[in-house]
């Protein structure tokens, strides 16, 4: 495995992890949906209200996009594929406005809930073991706009509650015009040959790939295409997937 010095994030140090300590002390959780504080010792980011309207969704395929109780789906889509992919939830009126939030509405802190939460869910499940954590990456062009990628944002939280570095292997080499709108035919081919893997050889690793929001799954395929083709076996996650569109 040859990685080039693209490290985002590496374990947590001690210092760190007190850093974080006093952050999460001076500005708690709030509930993802209603913004009520959340104690210090709750499992999710969502008070006991919103739980009763959170619907968690698991395991899916991302070729006949179905729940799944295996990483392999009986559907037996042949070609390249991720070992797995796992959702948080499904994308609906209470994800779109945090999602929106996070990605467009410069709200960053939604990173730090949701990028716990998700690592916490894929390590309670034992779904894959990972060597470190890659970052769907945007254009540097819509970085600049942005100021952020909220990927990057979600894996360096995943990272510090797996315990795991992350590294940007990925660069978004095309500037894409924006997937809302489009149907899916035309998400996948305006994603087609837009990544480019940064790592000379990835052969025998394990790489846990993170995006916000699965839709036609056209950014994913991609993404993870560039990294299987260099050697590594690619499990996907993401916050929020989104039913099949037309």
């Amino acid at each position: 495995m040859v990685i080039r010095d693209n490290r985002i994030a590496g374990k947590p140090s001690a210092l760190q992890r007190f850093s974080e300590t006093i952050w999460e002390t001076l500005y708690p959780d709030r509930c993802l949906f209603c913004r009520i504080i959340m104690p210090p010792e709750a499992a999710y980011p969502l008070c006991l209200e919103c739980q009763a309207v959170f619907v968690p969704a698991g395991l899916l395929c991302i070729h006949c996009e179905r729940p799944i109780e295996r990483k392999v789906c009986d559907c037996k889509f042949s070609g390249q594929a991720l070992a797995g992919f796992f959702a948080l939830t499904w994308y609906n009126r209470h994800w779109r406005k945090i999602l929106h939030g996070l990605k467009y509405g410069s709200r960053r802190s939604l990173a730090r809930p949701l990028g716990k939460w998700l690592g916490r869910e894929i390590m309670d499940g034992r779904y894959f073991d990972a060597d470190y954590i890659v970052p769907v990456p945007i254009h540097e062009s819509r970085y600049r706009q942005r100021g952020y990628n909220q990927s990057a944002l979600l894996a360096q939280y995943m990272g510090r509650e797996m315990d795991l570095p992350v590294y940007d292997l990925l660069q978004k080499t095309v500037q894409t015009p924006p997937q809302t709108g489009l149907s899916r035919r035309d998400r996948i081919s305006n994603m087609r040959g837009s990544f480019t893997c940064l790592s000379l050889s990835l052969q025998g690793s394990r790489v846990l790939l993170v995006d916000d929001v699965f839709t036609t799954g056209a950014t994913v395929r991609e993404a993870s295409s560039e990294l299987i083709k260099a050697g590594a076996s690619v499990f996907g996650a993401v916050v929020a997937f989104n039913p099949r569109l037309n």
